[in-house]
């Protein structure tokens, strides 16, 4: 009789997303004839189910649809990481420094290989005692994905946890994060944003940017974005203008969108490269497309602050 991983593989090999797909719809259908029955508990279950077998019926068409089997969420044949992602250093005393997952690696291939060898060798092992190294297997191969995950996590001679492949890769510090998403990117920066004051244009007449690179930039729109971003005001484009100074020059009225002071928040900038992209920014994305609250539709480009002052004073009758 199989167990583990390998009866549920078992299982995922003799499914048919085709009839999975008629039997959940049909169940759907039937259920929604039905109507509502008065009994408040009733109708919620009936409805939890039918959205049960929606998501069902959305997981089984895109499992069609991109030519994945199922069973392939089983893992046979585990991989094993390159030299360098896991390496042996010898440090000034001649001693050898090993990569925890090189620990972890030696466990699940010595219980591998005590498992092959009850299996060729002695014949007459019992059932029991090869389930035993099967789990004794399963064991070391969770461990080496997450330490920690089956309770009290695997630790060194100094009492020191081991890392597994799930710390190498998640946080702040992760190969995700740090190595991939961390990395600098051409067309982009960061810096911290500062208030543009209008006092001293309108006091002085004269432009503040260069001709010439205006001239550039003319018509190229650009992405500022402030993390995180946690709705679609948070990425916004807008006609740049060059200015003096390391800082990015920011409108106060689009401060709400962004959800941002001036007390050394920093934005992102991005350039869009492609025709698409600047054509999608131009349309979908300037500022002055986005006045209103995607959420509950209330005006985001309100004047506050300081803003209601400078039009207090520009518009007093002493002046």
């Amino acid at each position: 009789i199989s167990s583990g991983a390998g009866a549920i593989r078992e299982q995922l090999v003799d499914l048919d997303l085709g009839i999975i797909i008629d039997y959940s719809l049909a169940e759907w259908k039937e259920l929604g004839e039905e109507g509502p029955t008065g009994n408040e508990w009733e109708d919620q279950k009936v409805g939890r189910r039918k959205d049960f077998l929606v998501r069902r019926i959305e997981l089984a068409k895109h499992f069609i649809r991109t030519n994945i089997e199922p069973e392939w969420m089983v893992l046979c044949l585990l991989l094993v990481l390159p030299p360098e992602l896991r390496p042996i250093i010898q440090i000034d005393s001649g001693k050898l420094m090993s990569s925890d997952i090189n620990e972890l690696y030696r466990r699940v291939i010595y219980r591998n290989n005590t498992l092959i060898d009850l299996l060729t060798t002695s014949r007459s092992t019992p059932g029991e005692l090869v389930m035993c190294q099967e789990k004794s297997v399963q064991e070391a191969v969770d461990t080496l994905l997450d330490n920690g995950i089956r309770g009290q996590p695997m630790r060194d001679g100094h009492n020191k946890v081991y890392k597994s492949f799930l710390d190498v890769i998640e946080g702040k510090e992760g190969r995700f994060r740090e190595t991939l998403l961390g990395k600098r990117v051409d067309y982009s920066g960061r810096s911290v944003i500062v208030v543009e004051v209008a006092k001293s244009k309108i006091r002085e007449k004269e432009p503040v940017v260069w001709e010439i690179l205006q001239e550039v930039m003319q018509g190229h729109p650009i992405l500022l974005n402030r993390a995180p971003t946690l709705h679609r005001l948070g990425i916004q484009a807008f006609q740049s203008i060059l200015v003096e100074g390391h800082a990015i020059c920011l409108h106060p009225l689009v401060c709400k969108g962004f959800n941002v002071d001036f007390d050394g928040d920093q934005m992102a900038v991005n350039v869009p490269l492609s025709l698409e992209a600047q054509a999608e920014a131009c349309l979908l994305m300037f500022s002055h497309t986005n006045l209103l609250s995607p959420a509950i539709g209330d005006p985001i480009s309100v004047p506050t602050q300081d803003m209601l002052i400078g039009l207090y004073v520009l518009t007093s009758s002493n002046r």
